[in-house]
């Protein structure tokens, strides 16, 4: 590797492997819940609720936290939206059968009423439009700023 071409070809390679980094956790901007505050959450909402079921350390989830750290905030006057890490809550697979990390499931009235496994930044858009309509043109300031 004594070529500049190789050292270019060796940092393109590692920077599309960056989120096989298992060392380092990417936020989310959600706010993390443990299993009686998801259930309190979702009881107590008076609007759709979102919570993204992942693993702080995976690929997936460090993909879908990119995304929806750029799309929640032109969401935030639609939804409320929080996160839970399956490994500090193992439990959590069987009580909503989560089958793959990350999975992000939609409430309404205290049910669920969809859920997606969508990670890529592409792919999220499209389920939020589904969701909610179009996103609001400027970011929604998170409540209490």
């Amino acid at each position: 590797m004594s070529d500049t071409n190789d050292i270019f070809e060796l940092k393109t390679i590692l920077d599309e492997h960056v989120d096989c980094d298992y060392t380092k956790r990417v936020p989310s901007g959600l706010e993390s819940l443990d299993p009686e505050g998801i259930r309190r959450v979702i009881a107590e909402a008076r609007r759709p609720v979102v919570i993204k079921f992942g693993k702080d350390f995976c690929g997936w989830t460090k993909k879908l936290n990119r995304a929806l750290a750029e799309i929640v905030p032109h969401y935030r006057d639609r939804a409320d939206f929080y996160e839970a890490n399956l490994p500090t809550y193992p439990e959590l697979y069987d009580e909503w059968s989560i089958e793959t990390s990350p999975t992000m499931i939609l409430f309404k009235d205290g049910k669920e009423v969809d859920r997606s496994d969508a990670a890529e930044a592409w792919e999220v858009p499209p389920v939020f439009e589904k969701w909610f309509g179009p996103p609001a043109k400027e970011p929604v300031p998170a409540a209490g700023q």
